[in-house]
């Protein structure tokens, strides 16, 4: 008996647990992990009638189109050609390039999607994406799969071109991403499909750029507010990313939808859109668990250079009115600044008391939220007794570490057992860490547990202390914090990496991106 007939044999169950490890390996260890899975499953397909059968599911799985216009084009064929294919799709990750070329569909190609189009009921939208298609827009062929793949699970998006690093529109011949996503997320023609698309559909990452650096104005071409509102409609979607959010009007404000999401995790990235609008759609998600929002972008209208006005202002009340909603069950929430320069609060309230939030586990915040306004050193941040784990980003420099690590000594949280706080350094104090991490822990600068390390991602180094509770920690290093400052506190814990010949320099001129974290 040859391999490929001992393979016929194998139990359904034991040829189940083959193809997900391969599925599993080939997605996580390749760093090309699209096309690799494409090979592997290829190959397996052509051992034995039983693989190519079983192997189809994980196939036809995902679809990924990487700058290649036509990708869209040749996937739909083939769904169109083998309907039963279609209940297999369930992720698609379209990622368009400006550098693609717009080609227009062949005849056979145009009679095909003309047919998948016919059952639209409006007749506007049918010529709209017919005329569309005829100039090679690849936001149509988009709109053609999607009216194909009814059994989607996960939806991404970009707008980015990562091949030119820049915003840009989904092609030359389409007027704009951001309107054309929202003609294709509209309930008026979600309603008008035979089916309703994306009742499967749980996530949704949506990415663009605000700005176009080459010209001197600013451009969305962002997620549109509308089709965000559109998507959280949808029945099954549990998770929405969506980077890039920007309003076509700086003036322009979001209306609530009228139905409630199911939504439990949430990702706002954005500029020119205002508190009031994300209440609106924090009052619409109303069991959201895992909730993450971002400023990256500089609001239209305010710089005034003298008065520090021309950054991002954020009415942090109305903020945190609608973080209020969802202090019973959220779990996980972060609130940053991605911005270069440093986020003006204008006098407003702070946003730090989450003393309620009982169900909150971690919690990472912009350290300007926790001031009255722009400099000012006091900080307000309580806690709840849920929290395990816990990251503050400094904006400027270490010295409101100052004002940060004494504040939270009256937080009492027994869960606390890991204390890090990572600060930019250069590549030539590795040295000086290294031989510090090698002594015995005996050999430290500290009785209780405590060392120099280098962060995950080797752009920083910092220390950590390793004691349950944490808060005993942070009394043995207050004292030190109100007479020598973070850099003298440094400079005593660990002098093997003071004496570098960069460290004094690495320590007192600390750039943005700095941070403070507490985890277990």
């Amino acid at each position: 008996m040859d391999m490929a007939s001992r393979l016929e044999l194998l139990p359904t169950e034991l040829l189940d647990h083959i193809l997900e490890a391969v599925d599993d390996t080939a997605a996580r260890s390749i760093a090309t992990r699209y096309h690799d899975r494409i090979r592997v499953f290829d190959a397996l397909s052509r051992t034995c009638r039983l693989f190519r059968n079983a192997g189809r599911p994980y196939l036809y799985r995902t679809f990924e189109s990487l700058n290649n216009g036509k990708g869209l084009r040749t996937f739909a064929r083939t769904l169109y050609e083998e309907p039963t294919l279609v209940p297999y799709v369930h992720l698609l990750n379209v990622i368009p390039s400006r550098a693609a070329c717009a080609v227009q569909p062949s005849h056979e190609d145009l009679r095909r999607c003309m047919r998948v189009l016919r059952s639209l009921k409006d007749t506007s939208i049918y010529n709209d994406i017919v005329d569309a298609l005829l100039q090679g827009c690849h936001t149509a062929e988009l709109v053609v799969l999607l009216c194909l793949t009814t059994n989607m699970r996960i939806l991404q998006i970009s707008t980015y071109d990562h091949q030119t690093a820049k915003d840009h529109k989904h092609c030359w011949h389409c007027p704009d991403m951001a309107e054309c996503l929202q003609a294709v997320f509209s309930p008026t023609r979600l309603s008008t499909f035979p089916t309703v698309p994306y009742s499967t559909l749980d996530y949704c990452f949506l990415f663009g750029k605000f700005f176009d650096f080459a010209s001197d104005t600013i451009q969305h071409r962002g997620t549109s507010p509308s089709s965000i509102q559109t998507l959280l409609q949808l029945p099954g979607l549990t998770a929405l990313d969506c980077s890039g959010i920007g309003a076509a009007e700086t003036n322009m404000q979001w209306t609530a939808p009228a139905t409630s999401s199911n939504v439990e995790r949430l990702k706002l990235v954005y500029g020119n859109v205002d508190a009031d609008s994300v209440h609106k759609i924090l009052r619409t998600c109303k069991c959201v668990k895992d909730l993450e929002i971002a400023w990256e972008a500089i609001m239209p209208g305010q710089e005034n250079h003298e008065d520090h006005n021309m950054y991002v202002h954020v009415e942090t009340s109305i903020l945190k009115a609608a973080l209020d909603l969802h202090k019973e069950h959220l779990e996980e929430l972060e609130l940053t600044n991605k911005m270069d320069e440093c986020m003006a609060w204008a006098s407003q309230p702070r946003i730090g008391d989450f003393h309620d939030f009982t169900s909150l586990r971690k919690l990472r915040i912009d350290e300007s939220l926790l001031r009255t306004r722009w400099r000012e050193m006091d900080f307000e941040l309580l806690l709840p007794r849920s929290l395990v784990a816990l990251v503050i980003y400094s904006e400027r420099n270490l010295k409101h570490l100052s004002k940060i690590i004494p504040a939270l000594r009256g937080f009492k949280g027994e869960d606390w057992s890991l204390l890090q706080v990572l600060f930019p350094s250069r590549r030539e104090m590795a040295g000086d860490i290294d031989e510090v991490l090698a002594r015995p822990r005996s050999e430290k600068a500290l009785d209780w547990n405590i060392g120099l390390r280098d962060s995950d991602d080797g752009k920083r180094i910092g220390f950590q202390c390793e004691q349950t509770p944490v808060w005993r920690c942070l009394e043995r290093l207050t004292p030190l914090l109100c007479t020598k400052g973070v850099v003298g506190m440094l400079e005593e814990l660990f002098p093997e990496a003071a004496r570098s010949s960069d460290a004094e320099e690495d320590l007192a001129n600390v750039t943005r991106g700095s941070s403070f974290t507490i985890d277990i």
